[in-house]
């Protein structure tokens, strides 16, 4: 990457869906495969941190996240790390990238906004199309819990939905801004919301209405392994549940 990002991991969700299901801590802590989902989620970015990235971690305060942030850090390479921790949940992943974006190496400069519960196999990501303004690294998926990116023949994004799928192509819940300051004055812009949430990619209608470069690029299918539910967990680690005995509660 020709300037260094700031690279913010979003993890001050509630992570209703495993509560749920008795789970007594917040997703990323859990063990899938013998390490915590945190490493998978970081573990497809290391490149970024070659490249003299900072990591902004942003989480709830009272999960106590320090220590697992660094340690994990530190075993895959990531030396610069900072953590923003919020008192309270926020309104979606929008207002919790936006307030760790205080935390951003230099405004000027890109930033990347990345989830805790997506795995992207390395080396399969690469690094942003140049001199582009925003950048949606996308999959082939059926309808289901993701953005999706309509593309022009050039691979240039025309439109970006959530939830709805208007094309074939799924997000990785990667977000690529050309600066920290255009990603902040479009989200104080953009006052959508779906189901009282605030999401990145619908944000980048506002680019594209104003004939930024946004560009797109392609994984394949079993590049991206979603973490998001217990049911995604089941499927890529069946014996999870047995690992995490101690931190799941009545079931």
């Amino acid at each position: 990457m020709r300037n260094a990002a700031t690279v913010v991991i979003t993890m001050a969700g509630e992570s209703r869906r495993f509560a749920r299901q008795g789970c007594l801590v917040p997703k990323y802590r859990l063990l899938v495969r013998g390490r915590p989902m945190i490493w998978w989620a970081l573990s497809g970015l290391t490149m970024y941190a070659k490249c003299g990235c900072r990591f902004v971690f942003v989480a709830r305060r009272d999960d106590d996240a320090s220590e697992l942030v660094q340690e994990q850090c530190s075993a895959l390479g990531i030396s610069d790390v900072a953590l923003m921790e919020l008192s309270a949940p926020t309104d979606g992943q929008a207002t919790s990238a936006f307030l760790a974006s205080d935390l951003a190496v230099d405004t000027e400069k890109p930033i990347i906004i990345f989830n805790i519960d997506t795995h992207l196999k390395p080396p399969c990501l690469g690094s942003p199309p140049e001199d582009c303004d925003g950048w949606i690294p996308c999959f082939p998926a059926g309808p289901g819990a993701w953005s999706f990116a309509r593309l022009t023949d050039f691979n240039r994004v025309a439109e970006v939905a959530e939830k709805v799928p208007i094309s074939p192509w799924a997000t990785v819940g990667l977000y690529y801004f050309g600066s920290c300051s255009m990603f902040r004055s479009l989200y104080v812009e953009y006052s959508g919301r779906i189901s009282g949430e605030r999401y990145i990619a619908p944000m980048y209608n506002l680019m594209i209405d104003r004939d930024c470069r946004v560009e797109a690029s392609f994984l394949a299918k079993n590049d991206v392994i979603p973490l998001g539910t217990p049911e995604e967990v089941e499927q890529f680690d069946p014996d999870w549940r047995e690992l995490n005995r101690h931190f799941l509660g009545e079931m």
